[in-house]
């Protein structure tokens, strides 16, 4: 459990938030640029002294009044946007400095587990200045996780990598929090990040927590400060065949979806990446398409975008569709709420995590 209560006035802007997580899995914080995601984070850090706040994790009081716990002693593992390597050590020291200042725990990784899940063994002897973005911000994670945090901290962590880069580091983080039990706090501007990486999330606007649950159903609305063109919907679903033509069948709420994808095994619980702009919609059920995804849903809700675009919300049975289409496709196909329509959807543009 964090809780915390945080007050904070600069020039032109002011951070007002008080809150209670869980934190158990992974828990991201969105919001436009501005709005205070990364000044949450260092203070919640400890490297912001913020006074009047009160911030505790589990059962140790970081602030409180006149208590004060200093950011090298909250067992924090703090990730910054640009790396922030120590320029004078090559890439195994600045590892092994995360070794020398780990904190007392159980759920020590070896500097072999971290180098092999990084895949930073052919940069160790490299001075940090040869590194590029990607490769500067997979040391410094590798650093951070030889330090033993109770919580690993993240700003932006993945802004310099490309998106190969990603999708390898993504299921190594969670791998991470599952292994362990280490909870995960990031920053992003990224929803793909965000849907890919995060169980829970924060959602700030203008210094204040605007609103708060599972990834899934957060960007999965059609009204809101992420109901625009470029929304997403995130499906959970298990694999049930692997290995024709080199897609696989996946299970998502009683239906079927075939993903473009043959690394997955049967029985194995995945999450998928629907984007809106990639969903289109008929009244019938048209069998003599090319298009492998046709999944019947209820029209739930049209939030109007603009003059050109609207967004549908669509209800599987739990879970949720978004999709983008014109104006113009909305008043020839006539469609209102509570009607039944299919959503169709190439299996090649789907991202499975």
């Amino acid at each position: 459990m964090l809780s915390f209560d945080i007050h904070l006035e600069r020039s032109g802007f002011t951070l007002s938030v008080n809150e209670q997580l869980q934190l158990v899995d992974i828990t991201g914080i969105m919001g436009p640029s501005g709005c205070g995601k990364t000044t949450l984070l260092r203070c919640l850090a400890g490297l912001e002294k913020i006074p009047g706040s009160s911030i505790q994790f589990r059962d140790v009081i970081w602030q409180r009044e006149r208590q004060y716990l200093p950011a090298d002693q909250r067992q924090v593992g703090y990730i910054f946007q640009d790396g922030r390597l120590f320029p004078h050590l090559n890439v195994r020291d600045n590892l092994t400095y995360g070794v020398k200042r780990r904190h007392p725990s159980s759920n020590h990784l070896t500097p072999d587990e971290v180098i092999d899940w990084l895949d930073i063994e052919a940069l160790l002897a490299r001075p940090v200045q040869s590194l590029s973005g990607g490769q500067r911000q997979r040391v410094a994670i590798g650093r951070a996780l030889l330090r033993s945090p109770q919580l690993l901290m993240m700003d932006e962590p993945m802004a310099a990598l490309d998106w190969a880069a990603k999708v390898r580091i993504i299921p190594r983080l969670r791998e991470l929090n599952r292994r362990f039990h280490l909870p995960v706090l990031f920053v992003s501007h990224d929803r793909e990040e965000m849907a890919r990486l995060a169980d829970d999330m924060l959602l700030m606007s203008n210094g204040q927590i605007a609103d708060k649950g599972a990834v899934h159903w957060l960007l999965s609305q059609a009204q809101g400060l992420l109901a625009d063109d470029h929304a997403l919907s995130v499906l959970d679903g298990t694999v049930r065949k692997v290995g024709d033509y080199g897609v696989s069948e996946l299970d998502v709420d009683g239906c079927e979806i075939v993903v473009d994808q043959d690394d997955l095994e049967p029985g194995q619980k995945v999450r998928v990446v629907v984007q809106a702009a990639d969903i289109s919609i008929a009244l019938d059920d048209v069998q003599r398409i090319s298009i492998q995804n046709r999944l019947r849903t209820t029209l739930e809700d049209i939030q109007e975008l603009d003059d050109k675009h609207c967004l549908l919300q669509l209800r599987l049975k739990e879970q949720v569709l978004l999709a983008l289409i014109t104006q113009r496709a909305r008043h020839k196909l006539a469609l209102n709420t509570g009607m039944i329509v299919y959503a169709h959807f190439k299996a090649a543009r789907l991202e499975v995590q």
